[in-house]
């Protein structure tokens, strides 16, 4: 059976392997994290923590983001504590 959609290049969704896990790491779900890590640095932290050694790439893009976005969020949040 083919992976990717002979006409269109779409990738077929197998439900029994995983799929339902990867929907996080794609489209507005990942992005809406990102927002969530620029005002709680830990969900950025934590999540991006844990993703960047998955073997999907989509993952490990998604999770450094996300360790971006919560070091940068924690760093602002220090800086104005500070001032």
């Amino acid at each position: 059976m083919n992976l990717i959609c002979a006409y269109c290049g779409v990738p077929f969704v197998d439900a029994g392997r995983g799929s339902k896990g990867r929907y996080l790491f794609s489209g507005q779900h990942k992005w809406a994290i990102f927002v969530a890590a620029l005002l709680f640095p830990v969900v950025g932290l934590v999540g991006g923590g844990l993703s960047i050694f998955q073997m999907s790439a989509a993952q490990r893009s998604a999770g450094w983001l996300w360790l971006v976005a919560g070091l940068c969020s924690s760093i602002a949040y220090v800086i104005a504590w500070r001032m």
